[in-house]
């Protein structure tokens, strides 16, 4: 495979694998959020909710710099630094 096109199809599933957990994060802060009116104590839910929203950020700023990347590559020819390295093999 050319070093160019290795290079995009690390960067797309990159950019996939970040968008699959966004998903899971998304759908497990919107489990948190309805499950609101639970026995939970207050404070639990509290607790619950602030670290739901922790990782559905941390998801959501992974996947905007993995698309980022990607169409950096594909739309100005800017490879990555950790990729700069890469051989035509792999």
């Amino acid at each position: 495979m050319p070093k160019h096109e290795s290079i995009r199809v690390s960067l797309t599933r990159e950019a996939e694998k970040a968008q699959e957990r966004f998903k899971a994060e998304a759908e497990n802060f919107n489990k948190v959020v309805h499950d609101l009116p639970s026995l939970i104590p207050y404070p639990d839910s509290v607790t619950r909710i602030k670290l739901a929203a922790s990782q559905h950020n941390d998801a959501l700023e992974a996947y905007r710099m993995a698309v980022k990347r990607l169409n950096d590559y594909v739309l100005y020819g800017i490879t990555p630094e950790d990729l700069k390295g890469r051989t035509e093999t792999e």
